[in-house]
C-alpha cells in the first residue's frame, strides 16, 4: 500500500517523525520524504499496471485490504481500506514509453497532459516537485558535491542540511543518486511549475481525483479557500488525503488522520509486529503532544469530533 510511506504524510507542520513501513525508506528522517517520491514515480503505473492486468486476465477485481477498527474519542469505528486502480491515461503513458525519472521529462510529459492524459500530469507535477530538492544547474551541483565531500570526510556521513536522500548512505551511493537527480532535473525552471500546476487543474476539471490532490496542495498559499474546497472534495468522496489536506488547519481532522494513518497500517499484509508496534507508539506522541498543547478537555472534544468525521462512510481509499 502506498499511502503509508513517510513520503506523503501530512504535511511537515503537522506531523513529525513518521515511522518506516515495510522496511522500504528511513521513514523517521524527514529528508527520506522527498527520495519516496521520486523512486514512486518510475514504478507506480508499471506496479499498479501488472497488478491490475493480472488480477483482469483472471477475471476478477485485486484484492481489498481488510476492515481495520480504531478507537478514537470514545468509540470504536470500523474503516474499510480500498486501492485505488490505475491513473487514467496511464497504459497510454506506458505505452508511449514517457521515463519522467530522466532528463528532458517537461515536454513530453506536458505534451501528454495536453490532450488529456491524467497520469502525465500526475507524474508531471510529481517530477518538478522532486527537483525542489536537488540541484538544477551544474554550479548547484558542483557546490552540493562538495559539501558532501566534505561532510563525509568529516563526519562519515552527508550534510544534514543536504538533498532528501535517506540516511545510511556511503559515499559513493549517495554521490552517485545525486548525480541521478541532478540530470533528472537539470534545466528545470521556475515557469515550469506554473506550468504543471495549470495541467494539473485541467486534469482535476476532467474529474481526477488523484491530481486534485497535487493542484489543492500547488494553491494551498495563494488560493487557502480553495484548497480547502478541494481537499474537502477529497474527504467526502473518502481519499485519505483529503483528511491529510484538512488536517493542517483542523485539529480534530489532524486527531483523525493521525489516528488513520497509523491504525490501517494493519491492512498492510506485510506489515511486521515491530512497525505496527512503531506506527502506534508514533500515534501515541502525536496524540499526547496535541493534547499537551490545547488541554485534555479540549482534546477530548476534538477527539470526539474527530470520530464523526471517521465515520465518512467513503473512507477509506488509499493514497500516497
Amino acid at each position: 500500500m502506498r499511502r503509508l510511506s513517510a513520503n506523503k504524510q501530512l504535511q511537515r507542520t503537522v506531523m513529525d517523525k513518521v515511522p518506516s513501513h515495510k522496511g522500504q525508506r528511513a521513514a523517521a528522517d524527514p529528508r527520506a520524504r522527498r527520495r519516496s517520491m521520486t523512486t514512486r514515480t518510475a514504478s507506480l503505473l508499471i506496479l499498479v499496471a501488472a497488478i491490475v492486468g493480472q488480477a483482469q486476465a483472471q477475471g476478477r477485481r485485486p484484492t481489498e485490504p481488510a476492515a481495520v477498527t480504531v478507537s478514537i474519542g470514545g468509540e470504536e469505528i470500523t474503516l474499510h481500506p480500498r486501492e485505488p486502480l490505475l491513473i487514467p491515461g496511464s497504459l497510454d503513458l506506458l505505452n508511449r514509453k514517457i521515463d519522467s525519472m530522466q532528463g528532458g521529462f517537461f515536454e513530453p510529459l506536458v505534451d501528454a497532459a495536453r490532450s488529456g492524459n491524467e497520469a502525465a500530469a500526475y507524474n508531471l507535477y510529481d517530477s518538478l516537485e522532486t527537483c525542489k530538492s536537488f540541484p538544477k544547474s551544474r554550479a548547484e551541483f558542483d557546490a552540493t558535491m562538495e559539501k558532501g565531500r566534505k561532510s563525509f570526510a568529516e563526519t562519515g556521513s552527508a550534510p544534514t542540511d543536504g538533498p532528501p536522500l535517506a540516511l545510511g548512505m556511503d559515499w559513493d551511493k549517495w554521490s552517485h543518486d545525486l548525480e541521478h537527480f541532478f540530470h533528472k532535473c537539470d534545466g528545470v525552471t521556475n515557469d515550469m511549475y506554473a506550468t504543471a500546476t495549470e495541467l494539473v487543474r485541467e486534469s482535476v476539471g476532467r474529474g481526477s481525483d488523484v491530481n486534485r490532490n497535487f493542484y489543492a496542495k500547488a494553491i494551498a498559499k495563494t488560493a487557502p479557500q480553495e484548497a480547502h474546497e478541494q481537499f474537502e472534495i477529497l474527504w467526502r468522496k473518502g481519499y485519505l488525503t483529503g483528511l491529510k489536506g484538512l488536517a493542517v488547519n483542523s485539529t480534530p481532522h489532524r486527531i483523525a488522520a493521525i489516528v488513520a494513518m497509523a491504525d490501517l497500517v494493519q491492512a498492510e499484509p506485510g506489515a511486521t509486529q515491530t512497525q505496527l508496534l512503531q506506527w502506534r507508539e508514533w500515534r501515541d506522541q502525536q496524540l499526547s503532544k496535541l493534547e499537551a498543547s490545547m488541554g485534555r478537555s479540549a482534546f477530548q472534544e476534538a477527539s470526539k469530533e474527530a470520530a464523526q468525521i471517521l465515520k465518512n462512510p467513503n473512507c477509506c481509499w488509499l493514497d500516497d
